[in-house]
C-alpha cells in the first residue's frame, strides 16, 4: 500500500514543485494513477497482498487521482493537508545530488513483474529517467509523460 502511494516521490523529484501543488496538476496525478494501476496489475499476478494505508482501499486511488481538479480537492482534503512547501526526499536528493531510492520504488515494481514474468514499462522508464536526470534539471508532466511512452 505504501509503495503506491511512494511512487509519487520520482515524479515530484523530477517536478521540483511541492507536493501539494503537484496534487492540484492533474497531469500528473494521470501519470501516478498509470504507475499504480502498473503496480497492482504486476501485484495482482504475483498474488502479494497490498495493504490499505489510506482511508480508500488501494485500487480505487488511481480512479480518485484521475478525477477533474475541482472534484479531487474536496474528497482528497485530507491528502491535501501539507505543508505548501513540502517535497519528496527523493525531491531532496536529486537536488543535493546524492543517490535516491528509485530502486526502491519503480525498481521493486519492475523487479516484481520481472518475477512473473511480466514487463513493468512505465516504472522502468520513471526509474531510468531519475537516474539519467541532471541535477537542477526540472520536468513538466508532458516530459515526463513522452518519457513513460518510450
Amino acid at each position: 500500500g505504501k509503495l503506491l502511494l511512494n511512487l509519487n516521490n520520482p515524479l515530484n523529484a523530477l517536478s521540483g514543485l511541492p507536493l501539494r501543488q503537484q496534487l492540484l496538476d492533474r497531469r500528473f496525478r494521470c501519470l501516478l494513477a498509470d504507475l499504480q494501476e502498473e503496480a497492482l496489475s504486476i501485484l495482482d499476478r504475483a498474488a502479494e497482498p497490498v495493504a490499505q494505508v489510506t482511508p480508500l482501499p488501494p485500487r480505487w486511488l488511481p480512479r480518485l487521482l484521475r478525477l477533474p481538479t475541482w472534484l479531487f480537492k474536496p474528497l482528497a482534503a485530507r491528502m491535501l493537508r501539507i505543508s505548501p512547501e513540502a517535497r519528496s526526499s527523493m525531491y531532496d536528493d536529486r537536488l543535493a545530488g546524492r543517490s535516491t531510492e528509485i530502486d526502491d520504488l519503480c525498481g521493486a515494481v519492475v523487479r516484481c513483474a520481472e518475477g512473473v514474468q511480466q514487463q513493468a514499462p512505465k516504472n522502468l522508464a520513471l526509474a531510468c529517467l531519475v537516474r539519467k536526470a541532471p541535477t537542477g534539471r526540472w520536468y513538466s508532466a508532458a516530459e515526463i509523460a513522452a518519457a513513460l511512452r518510450t
